[in-house]
């Protein structure tokens, strides 16, 4: 599933980052990785997301969250 199709207050977990190669460095470094755990704490009318990273809140834009794929977790 598309990280722009989770819903809100769900876990999921980061199967694959498919950002262009000058986006995923920093994505890695605020902890988007295949792997990782979020929580989708709000999503945008525009379809960019907000996460709960390892406690930190980041924002992904529609057209990034588009190209990263994650499974809810139960």
């Amino acid at each position: 599933m598309k990280l722009s199709e989770c819903p809100k207050r769900t876990r999921l977990r980061l199967t694959q980052v498919n950002l262009p190669a000058k986006n995923q460095l920093r994505m890695q470094e605020l902890g988007l990785r295949a792997g990782n755990e979020a929580v989708v704490t709000q999503k945008a009318g525009f379809g960019g997301v907000v996460l709960n990273v390892a406690g930190s809140r980041v924002a992904v834009d529609h057209r990034s969250a588009r190209l990263i794929e994650a499974e809810v977790l139960a």
